[in-house]
């Protein structure tokens, strides 16, 4: 049952010694309920021709309300739901000296009512105490809801309303009251309520994992976890399945779960508690999901060939032949690879302790000790008889080589078919001259290596098929040696694609600190592009696992003067996120000579009379950055972001900001793909205009956000109580974008789409 109220009036204002313009008080948008009507005023105000006459016009656009409604010649027009009254409408006033006035009105539906029927299913007991939480209408702010006992009551409107209501039987019939607020749409719907059992909840269990050399060990009995899984309710069993949507409705369980073959190294299983005396399945069934992997688990193999060798000095006296050895800083070269979230690594003095597991070294971070052997134990997290033992030495040695080597982005960024440089830093950071030294360059497949400069004379660069190795001499303390990097990216490149260069110093005998001998550089390929920009060396994503508390935030800001005179005073402003540690940040180079301060979490570069050469007089010259390390607040965790972004001044023109790079740690793909996939869908992908997310559930808060390639955020779009959201792409330039979805719960998986 609906019914429709219209109140159209209008005010003369009359002002003296003032002539108000003539005009039709139309408003530009009404809603018509499906069983309503509406009434229109087309009367012309502020007139005094009497004889004004009116015809009415429809059309489904504003360019077709050309169709003459016969006998609507009345400034007053009423339209119906039932006559299909949805459209524009025109009414044309022509005076009595032939001159028009025209005034439009485009007629919606009112969609925030539906008279379908609803289930109105109440888990766990017969008592709802909240009638309000179980409201069918999403994002209708100008609705009002109210519950009834009786059909009669809700179509009265009386005042004796519910909010709550206890379940006598089985099933009870409530009847809802839907009514705008303005009273111009109603409607009444009757409620089925069906009481349901108790909600079943599914425990957590950690992963399987069967140890070999080779990691093909890959049967596993499920119902081993079938216990935990359980904890104790009462008439519930539980199946395992091999999809998410399988364990939601009870389909294709695995039948020999007491011997089931891995179809995948890593595959996840899905766990699903359930009463099966229960047939009504639709209490929260993600409650009583619980996942976890089948982990074939390679043998560890620890990577102690080299030696670990610190000076003299570093126990505080240079001639007692004892060093200060942080034994943790190893455990990344021990694994070679392997994931720390797997294994877990304890240090031995002897090879008795290390295999009974006792005694092992306290202070691993800061251990005191001569010449010696010492014992590694690697050992799996999620299988303890998965070991393995090595020894390591420990060397203290009178003097000591530090070369560290950094690969930055200064220039610009890759684009296909076109050159880009980066700029290889070779520096002694030591207290003596490191005589001889060789670094390896490898290039990404989709580049091609072009040529190089700023060679010092007596060094040499032997080109590879991979890219070059450089041969340095006589590298002083201190001294750098920098070295400009040409790339000829590949024109069948996409955009987006990553593009990883990397340099490695490869004579580490005489090195004690191994962990900057290396450098890698990650890069997005892109299209057009803003020189003045803010990157990051690992790229936008970081597998939370593969980087540890000795691990740093590579930044580099570039800017470029693109202006037609040189830049005489440029500035850089740099705010530092929350989540970075202000304390461990280190200045590693610039393009110009600058002084640097530091305001809390604010810093800022002055780079005063270096006159950057403008674009159009000098190219090459007209670029700067800055480049620098830091490292992330302890405590972070997959799906944190940390953001950051710069201002750039040259002389006293208006800033320019730069684009927001984003750095995001992320879960190993293997080891949360599956799980997180579920989510939601998103399609088309690639799309001209319009991109739908569709989730299994209705999401109750859900924040999506798109970035492009730079970590620029080019598109927002937040919702509340949806299954789906459409997001418009049809403004942005074609190109690749990246999705990221955050609801209650967290940041769920990022995707990427293509703008065709």
């Amino acid at each position: 049952m609906k019914k429709t109220l219209l109140f159209l009036s209008f005010i003369l204002l009359l002002q003296t010694n003032e002539i108000l313009a003539q005009t039709i008080e139309l408003p530009s948008t009404l809603y018509l309920c499906e069983t309503g009507s509406l009434e229109l005023e087309g009367t012309v105000i502020n007139t005094t021709d009497t004889n004004i006459t009116y015809q009415w016009y429809y059309g489904f656009s504003i360019s077709s309300a050309n169709e003459e409604i016969v006998g609507a010649t009345d400034p007053l027009l009423t339209i119906t739901g039932n006559s299909n009254g949805l459209g524009y409408y025109k009414v044309v006033a022509t005076f009595s000296d032939n001159s028009n006035l025209i005034g439009w009105v485009q007629i919606l539906k009112s969609d925030y009512l539906s008279n379908n029927n609803y289930e109105f299913v109440q888990c766990n007991d017969f008592f709802i105490d909240d009638l309000q939480s179980h409201n069918y209408l999403f994002n209708a702010s100008n609705i009002t809801t109210r519950y009834y006992v009786t059909e009669s009551d809700a179509i009265l409107g009386n005042n004796n309303n519910i909010t709550y209501y206890q379940v006598y039987d089985y099933v009870t019939i409530l009847y809802l009251r839907i009514e705008e607020n303005d009273g111009s749409c109603l409607d009444i719907i009757p409620l089925e309520v069906i009481p349901d059992f108790p909600t079943l909840f599914a425990n957590w269990v950690p992963n399987m994992g069967d140890c070999s050399i080779d990691a093909t060990d890959n049967v596993f009995d499920l119902t081993t976890n079938d216990a935990q899984i359980i904890g104790g309710q009462q008439l519930a069993v539980v199946n395992y399945f091999v999809s998410y949507n399988d364990a939601s409705n009870l389909n294709n369980p695995i039948t020999n779960a007491s011997n089931y073959t891995a179809l995948s190294p890593n595959q996840t299983i899905y766990a699903r508690v359930y009463d099966p005396n229960n047939t009504n399945f639709n209490c929260d069934p993600y409650l009583s999901i619980t996942q976890f992997q089948l982990l074939s688990i390679s043998e560890p193999t620890p990577n102690t060939e080299l030696d670990y060798i610190v000076c003299d000095n570093t126990s505080g006296s240079s001639t007692d032949g004892i060093g200060a050895f942080d034994l943790t800083s190893r455990n990344t070269l021990i694994l070679s690879g392997l994931s720390t979230y797997q294994y877990n690594i304890s240090y031995y003095n002897t090879l008795v302790d290390a295999d009974t597991n006792t005694n092992s070294i306290a202070s691993p971070n800061n251990y005191i000790g001569s010449n010696e052997v010492i014992y590694v134990r690697v050992e799996s997290s999620i299988n303890s008889e998965c070991v393995q033992i090595s020894e390591m030495n420990l060397i203290v040695q009178d003097t000591c080589d530090d070369v560290s080597v950094n690969l930055l982005s200064y220039w610009s960024a890759p684009r296909p078919g076109f050159t880009y440089r980066n700029m290889l830093v070779i520096k002694n950071n030591g207290e003596s001259t490191v005589s001889s030294g060789t670094l390896e360059f490898t290039k990404d497949p989709l580049v091609t290596y072009s040529g190089a400069t700023g060679l010092s004379t007596d060094n040499s660069i032997t080109t590879t098929a991979d890219g070059f190795t450089l041969d340095f001499i006589n590298l002083l303390p201190g001294e750098s040696e920098v070295i400009y990097i040409d790339l000829l990216v590949s024109t069948s490149a996409n955009l987006g694609s990553m593009i990883t260069n990397v340099a490695e110093y490869t004579t580490v005998a005489n090195d004690v600190v191994i962990e900057n001998n290396s450098s890698s550089l990650s890069e997005i390929i892109i299209g057009s592009y803003d020189p003045n920009d803010i990157n990051e060396s690992h790229g936008p994503e970081i597998e939370h696992v593969s980087f540890t508390e000795d691990d740093y935030l590579y930044y580099t800001i570039r800017f470029q003067n693109v202006g037609t005179a040189s830049a005489i005073n440029v500035t850089i402003d740099n705010v530092l996120d929350p989540k970075l540690d202000k304390t461990t940040f280190q200045m590693l180079r610039a393009s110009h000579s600058y002084g640097i301060e530091r305001d809390f979490d604010a810093l800022t570069w002055q780079f005063n009379n270096i006159n950057l050469a403008d674009e159009t007089t000098d190219e090459p010259n007209s670029h700067g950055f800055v480049y620098y390390k830091i490292k992330p607040l302890a405590g972070y965790e997959i799906g944190d972001i940390i953001p950051n972004t710069a201002s750039i001044i040259f002389d006293f023109n208006t800033p320019v900001i730069t684009n927001t790079f984003n750095t995001e740690f992320i879960a190993p793909l293997s080891i949360t793909e599956n799980s997180i996939k579920s989510d939601y869908l998103l399609s088309p992908n690639p799309s001209k205009d319009m991109v739908s997310l569709s989730f299994k559930s209705a999401q109750s808060s859900i924040e999506v956000t798109v970035f492009d390639i730079l970590g620029k955020m080019v598109l927002t779009h937040k919702a509340q109580q949806v299954f789906s959201i459409d997001l418009n792409i049809s403004a942005l330039e074609n190109g690749v974008y990246f999705v990221k979805v955050k609801n209650e719960e967290g940041q769920l998986e990022s995707k990427k789409i293509i703008k065709e």
